[in-house]
């Protein structure tokens, strides 16, 4: 099949499009929890190591108790059958494929495998690269789902182009029956460059749904994080990067997100690396462990 025209590159590059690749990925797959919703969760994870984190198994626990089914990929090197045995705690069905790809091939597998999606009233898709949630996710869902528009995400980009960045982008009904959404995961395939998957997965999927006529929208809009920032004065770190494309909310302000306006997440990269040089590093640092110990429990609960 070859790929839509927006994705369109030399014979070799197209060559990544044909249907088998991605299910030539799957190394097993497991049956968990019965479906009981009409809503659905696509979710990608990869660990390197052997044990589920804390975060991730709260995250789980706190997605199916606000009425999602959970479809699962995993490119973990390990699944053995403790990870198994508490995965499907939460986890309807597990797809466990090779590490390649990245996230949006491991959403690929989920609709090639998980065909029922099609009559979903809402799908949800996320991976582990947030750590939380920080707070039960009800209201979230509630905002979402009692305001008009067919595509959400948590937040918004204007870097390369605007689009929500797909780390949480939730679907309802009438964008899961959109011809360009179908034909978009369609041509997704195996990617192993981070600058193509933003342009041609990330940017490209927002750039196919407003094409098709759907709105897009964001729960925190980069403009509202970015002046809640400036109301801060002196007390914001980054004010160089106020209005400008650069502007990363989940990156340049996630304390202030969390801190000011009931953000449930924090980037799992952004407490790794500490690229940005947080002045607030370790006050984040301190929320996640208070959560791992205290909070996440009750959310697996």
């Amino acid at each position: 099949m070859a790929a839509p025209k927006f994705l369109r590159r030399p014979l070799a590059f197209r060559d990544r499009f044909r249907p088998w690749v991605i299910r030539r990925t799957v190394r097993n797959t497991y049956e968990g929890i019965p479906r009981r919703h009409r809503k659905l969760c696509f979710f990608a994870s990869y660990s390197a190591t052997s044990e589920l984190s804390p975060y991730l198994l709260a995250y789980l626990g706190e997605l199916h108790r606000c009425g999602l089914d959970i479809v699962f990929c995993t490119t973990s090197e390990q699944l053995d059958a403790e990870q198994i045995s508490e995965l499907t705690e939460y986890c309807h069905y597990v797809i466990h494929r090779t590490n390649t790809g990245h996230d949006f091939a491991s959403w690929k597998a989920c609709f090639a495998l998980f065909p029922q999606w099609r009559a979903a009233e809402a799908l949800l898709i996320t991976n582990d690269s947030v750590l939380g949630p920080l707070q039960p996710l009800g209201g979230i869902f509630a905002r979402i789902d009692g305001s008009a528009g067919p595509c959400w995400g948590l937040n918004d980009s204007h870097e390369r182009a605007y689009h929500l960045q797909s780390f949480f982008l939730y679907f309802k009904a009438e964008a899961l029956a959109a011809g360009r959404f179908r034909r978009f995961w369609q041509g997704v395939s195996l990617l192993t460059e981070k600058y193509d998957i933003v342009k041609f997965y990330e940017v490209g999927l927002t750039r196919q749904l407003q094409r098709a006529g759907l709105v897009c929208q964001a729960l925190f809009p980069s403009a509202e994080v970015q002046d809640y920032c400036r109301s801060l004065g002196s007390r914001y770190q980054y004010p160089d990067v106020l209005g400008s494309a650069k502007f990363n909310a989940s990156l340049y302000a996630a304390y202030e997100m969390v801190e000011g306006m009931e953000y449930p997440f924090i980037k799992s990269d952004l407490i790794r690396n500490d690229r940005y040089n947080s002045r607030h590093i370790d006050a984040l640092r301190e929320r996640l462990r208070s959560f791992a110990e205290n909070d996440a429990p009750a959310l697996r609960d």
